[in-house]
């Protein structure tokens, strides 16, 4: 599963962490991969120290296996394991899309459930991740830019040909008094599908 967002603060991370640790504490095999390789935030989310990173698997490449990642996670008390990002940002660069699909296909041979979480960008990482998920979490909250932005990322995924049934949104602080209600945000996202409404300032 791909946590993902194209707008930064809406709790991609506190949504993909809580879900890890929940499905872990059914007892589940669950790997958190932290993808937002430059300013990631799953290591300090989880209060966790960890001494190797994503990083660490680029010598790897082509030989990742069970043991390669189980040299490289951190446990976390909950159960479940996690792959932080690099603790220098400057090493972003340095790991390959392609490092990342083997990772999570090797991944999904040995664990029940691998989520990743992402950076607010459609970067070579996150379109790896994309390619091998079985499921996209969309996450949007109530405001018009977070609307905005869960509009291109759904016409995007479209010019990628990605599945829409692997798809699922999220409206996280749904309860907040903000001006847009949920339905507001599935009629307006309906309507731009269908090419109805081509502006968000035509919200209702």
């Amino acid at each position: 599963m791909t946590v993902f967002s194209a707008k930064g603060g809406v709790g991609k991370t506190t949504f993909a962490t809580n879900l890890s640790a929940y499905l872990a504490s059914t007892g589940s095999r669950v790997l958190l991969i932290d993808l937002d390789l430059a300013f990631g935030d799953v290591g300090i989310s989880l209060q966790m120290l960890p001494q190797n990173s994503i990083i660490d698997l680029v010598s790897m490449a082509g030989n990742i296996d069970e043991q390669a990642i189980k040299a490289v996670v951190t446990k976390h008390d909950s159960g479940l394991e996690a792959i932080s990002a690099p603790a220098e940002p400057s090493d972003a660069d340095r790991v390959p899309g392609t490092t990342v699909a083997e990772l999570v296909r090797v991944a999904k041979r040995h664990y029940d459930y691998v989520l990743l979480d992402t950076p607010p960008a459609f970067t070579s990482h996150v379109l790896a991740a994309f390619d091998d998920s079985d499921l996209l979490i969309l996450i949007a909250t109530l405001d018009i830019p977070a609307v905005k932005n869960l509009r291109l990322t759904l016409d995007t995924l479209d010019l990628l040909g990605n599945k829409k049934d692997s798809r699922l949104v999220v409206l996280n602080r749904s309860d907040a008094k903000v001006g847009l209600r949920p339905e507001d945000v599935v009629s307006v996202v309906a309507a731009w599908r269908r090419g109805r409404i081509s502006t968000i300032d035509r919200a209702p």
